[in-house]
């Protein structure tokens, strides 16, 4: 999450970020697990969420609270290297916080042994090379700095829990997340899921909700935002923590619709053709 959406191109996308903040297809049939190891829950399926100005098929995945998450489905990896990290010159620490904040999660499937300790020193990079480019563009922008908002340690570093899950499958890891506890409704959950994601980077859950309010729906947190082990040196962890910001709504400039994503290519958030109803190039 982040103190204020100031950077340009998040900014162009996610045009209804107020309280919270860090290449795709828009599946209209349930697609297969990856690789599905243990029994998984039949927790999803697809329904009709409507926008204000347009209505478009996303799938539903049912907590066990009762409360659903929405997706446009899982982001594919991108061609041409795109998947390579970008760093910026320095990395930036983000700010921590005790309310509408991101939890950074390690996850690994229960057949693997943990790798935590070897990994957590690379996640926390991870997090700040994104603070670190979300500051650069707000700056380039608007003249105004930018955090993500992130869970600490009582050291004040980042935070970063694990959690085990039965499959491989997203629909599996996000249940496994929510039943170790990660449940909060007013927290983001980035996950750095220790597996290869097949022919996916991750996927990321969101609201078609554009009303510039603060009671917009992708402000109050209960997101999770997933990323496969090979793309977690990319741009997969920025793009899903967008979705969960709400990035792309139907009617944003530059929109692939029911995409949910952009299309003018120099954005974290856009990548066209994706499945979308507009602005396939």
């Amino acid at each position: 999450m982040r103190n204020r959406a100031n950077r340009a191109g998040i900014m162009m996308s996610l045009v209804l970020v107020l309280a919270l903040v860090s290449p795709s297809y828009a599946l209209e049939t349930p697609i297969s697990p990856i690789s599905p190891i243990g029994p998984i829950r039949s927790t999803a399926e697809i329904v009709e969420q409507q926008s204000p100005s347009r209505g478009s098929q996303l799938e539903e995945i049912r907590l066990p609270d009762g409360r659903s998450l929405f997706t446009h489905g899982p982001d594919p990896r991108p061609a041409h290297g795109e998947a390579e990290l970008m760093v910026p010159d320095a990395t930036r620490p983000p700010v921590c916080a005790t309310e509408n904040y991101q939890h950074i999660l390690y996850g690994r499937p229960f057949f693997q042994p943990s790798r935590f300790e070897e990994v957590a020193p690379t996640l926390r990079a991870v997090v700040k090379y994104m603070n670190a480019l979300l500051n650069k563009e707000a700056i380039e922008s608007g003249n105004v700095e930018a955090d993500f908002k992130v869970l600490c340690d009582e050291s004040g570093e980042i935070k970063i829990d694990e959690f085990v899950s039965t499959g491989v499958d997203y629909i599996s890891i996000f249940d496994a997340a929510y039943q170790a506890g990660y449940n909060n409704p007013t927290v983001n959950y980035s996950m750095f899921f220790d597996s290869n994601g097949g022919a996916f980077c991750g996927v990321g859950s969101y609201s078609q909700d554009d009303r510039p309010s603060q009671n917009n729906r992708n402000n109050q947190g209960g997101g999770y935002a997933l990323t496969y082990e090979p793309c977690w040196m990319g741009r997969a962890p920025l793009h899903e923590n967008g979705h969960n910001m709400g990035a792309v709504q139907p009617d944003a400039p530059y929109s692939t619709g029911s995409g949910a994503h952009c299309y003018e290519h120099r954005d974290v958030m856009c990548y066209s053709p994706d499945g979308g109803d507009k602005n396939q190039t």
